[in-house]
């Protein structure tokens, strides 16, 4: 079996942040997860994080109409790669 690393990005937005990690739960327990956050200046974004037993860190942060979100695709991508993932 394939050892696969789901890379979720976040940035504020709390409540469908919340509403995607429960489904993962559910649907895909079985994959590891990295939540990659865009430096979201909502706390609750950390909080969720924190409860769902996830793994969670901060990327590199980024300005612009995407944010950080093609830095943060790139570290997740360099995380699984360095961590043996296919």
């Amino acid at each position: 079996m394939d050892k696969i690393l789901l890379v979720v990005t976040s940035y504020n937005r709390p409540l469908a942040f919340e509403n995607c990690l429960k489904s993962l739960r559910k649907m895909a327990g079985h994959i590891d997860v990295l939540i990659i956050d865009d430096h979201s200046p909502k706390p609750e974004i950390a909080e969720i994080a924190a409860k769902s037993g996830y793994e969670f860190i901060l990327g590199p942060g980024g300005k612009g109409r995407h944010g950080g979100l093609y830095q943060n695709l790139q570290l997740g991508y360099e995380t699984a790669i360095a961590r043996g993932y296919d």
